[in-house]
């Protein structure tokens, strides 16, 4: 019996966590810090403080889910709350675009 593959599967042209600059999420924290606590955010989102810290310092990225959840709680729109991660998007999305209109057999 063949063995399914587990391991996540990362495109080459995306730099790894661990070889990108963590840059603080100034924005997402001055936005959160006027309208409500760590604590009440994580509590009404149903995410721990840890997440939010996390997501405030740039240790963890959140799903594009999540980044729309946060965006509705806010009241802001995900590229302001989020530019680092919507310009790393733009950024891939700009070399997969440039990749196919190369390679297009379709």
């Amino acid at each position: 019996m063949e063995r399914l593959r587990t391991t996540k599967r990362q495109p080459k042209s995306l730099p790894l966590k661990k070889d990108r600059q963590v840059v603080p999420r100034i924005n997402f924290q001055n936005i959160r810090l006027n309208k409500c606590s760590r604590r009440k955010m994580a509590l009404d989102l149903r995410v721990t403080e840890e997440t939010i810290r996390k997501i405030e310092y740039g240790t963890l990225d959140p799903s594009i889910m999540m980044a729309y959840v946060y965006s509705a709680y806010l009241r802001t729109p995900v590229d302001e709350l989020f530019p680092d991660i919507v310009a790393q998007a733009s950024e891939y999305y700009a070399s997969l675009e440039a990749k196919f209109e190369h390679d297009s057999q379709c």
